[in-house]
């Protein structure tokens, strides 16, 4: 997710080195490109969460470790 953030910021970086050149293709291609990395990170997060409560539902009450709290690992 950091990753997104560093390169919807790069294009404020290069407005910033190149303050002439008002509404840069750089920076609408850096934030739509950022953009798309966040959303692609927050679906990996959701996905891998979805996943890891039908991995610890499908577990026996033998394998699950006494005292565990499997709601808290999300």
């Amino acid at each position: 997710m950091a990753f997104g953030f560093v390169i919807e910021r790069s294009g404020l970086l290069l407005q910033m080195l190149k303050p002439d050149a008002l509404g840069s293709p750089e920076r609408h291609f850096s934030f739509w490109i950022g953009l798309v990395f966040l959303m692609l990170d927050s679906w990996a997060a959701c996905w891998s969460s979805w996943k890891y409560k039908r991995v610890v539902k499908a577990q026996k009450p033998i394998e699950i470790r006494e005292g565990y709290a499997s709601i808290l690992a999300l």
